[in-house]
């Protein structure tokens, strides 16, 4: 079976739980480019346990999965594994530099840390070689996590209903990778107020959105700012 991602230099050959990936970096002029070859690699086995720090509340890791997210054009083909009652995971087919994300019922919750090896690569990310199996890695979770609310209005006052409102952190050096732990996204009530919670403590740039023309590229942002979590 054959998979390409649309704007990143990967190409991926295999079926779920045998898949090969590789990627070339090419320079294409109008003559054109023939006899390229792509040679492709097994991804790499990355597994460890799930803890709560201590003092916390244990969650029911078993409702929980993780994924790896890319970051810097990287490949996600099979999107995400389960976590097992006692919080321990294998994570199949990751390819080239990601960062190790949890998703499911974990919203009163922060990623304290993760370690691999004794290495802290909480925001730098995980970077592994084509068919490395790493055994040793440590996801704590913090309770209880820090939470924003608030509401978002137009020039007239007037709350704003459906609004989409984005959390992200202001520091550039934490954007890489979609979806991660300094992230989040959602809309307003009907009158007017969000909640944004599941957030380390860190300064963020919270953007509002009113509304999008669908058939013009502007958004129009009734709310811009930033603020911080502690």
């Amino acid at each position: 079976m054959l998979f390409t991602t649309v704007g990143t230099p990967w190409l991926s050959v295999g079926e779920q739980g045998d898949v090969q990936a590789g990627r070339a970096t090419v320079t294409l002029t109008k003559a054109g480019l023939r006899n390229l070859t792509i040679r492709t690699a097994a991804g790499a086995t990355v597994s460890g346990h799930i803890v709560a720090a201590l003092g916390s509340a244990q969650p029911d890791l078993s409702a929980m999965r993780i994924r790896a997210v890319p970051i810097d054009g990287g490949i996600d083909i099979l999107g995400s594994a389960p976590v097992r009652w006692d919080g321990s995971f294998q994570l199949k087919n990751v390819f080239g530099r990601s960062r190790l994300q949890l998703t499911g019922p974990i919203d009163h919750l922060w990623v304290r840390s993760m370690y691999v090896e004794g290495r802290d690569v909480t925001d730098s990310g995980l970077t592994v070689r084509p068919g490395q199996q790493i055994h040793d890695v440590t996801v704590e979770l913090g309770d209880p996590a820090a939470a924003l609310e608030g509401t978002v209005s137009n020039a007239a006052g007037q709350p704003v209903e459906q609004a989409v409102v984005l959390c992200c952190p202001a520091k550039r050096s934490l954007w890489p990778g979609l979806l991660h732990r300094y992230m989040r996204v959602t809309r307003t009530t009907s009158d007017g107020r969000y909640s944004i919670v599941g957030l380390p403590p860190e300064i963020y740039l919270i953007v509002a959105i009113h509304d999008i023309d669908v058939n013009y590229p502007r958004l129009k942002a009734r709310a811009y700012g930033s603020t911080e979590v502690d």
